[in-house]
């Protein structure tokens, strides 16, 4: 559990450089940054996901399909060019999602 926390802090980290990029308007950094954040994103949902009746005993709630649904927001969004969505996406949803994985773990 202790490595998934890891995970989840490393991906908020990035999302936090990903957003601050956006924000300032610097779309060409913050693509770099989007790619390393969609990498870590995916890897700490295989993580949850592989983990989740661990997760669910400690009662920590994993709902699946709208983290997916979210992943799908994030890349439509990307493909779409709007890059405030991306920014409140990462920033209001998926990001409290991880912190509050964090602070149960």
């Amino acid at each position: 559990m202790q490595y998934l926390k890891k995970n989840c802090i490393g991906l908020i980290n990035q999302i936090d450089k990903a957003v601050d990029l956006l924000v300032k308007q610097n779309i060409e950094l913050a693509m770099d940054e989007l790619i390393t954040v969609i990498d870590l994103m995916t890897n700490t949902v295989e993580l949850v996901f592989s983990n989740k009746q661990e997760l669910l005993e400690k009662g920590i709630e994993v709902d699946e399909q709208h983290i997916i649904d979210l992943l799908k927001q994030v890349v439509e969004a990307i493909t779409n060019g709007d890059f405030v969505l991306v920014a409140d996406l990462l920033n209001y949803e998926i990001k409290e999602i991880f912190e509050q994985y964090i602070q149960k773990i």
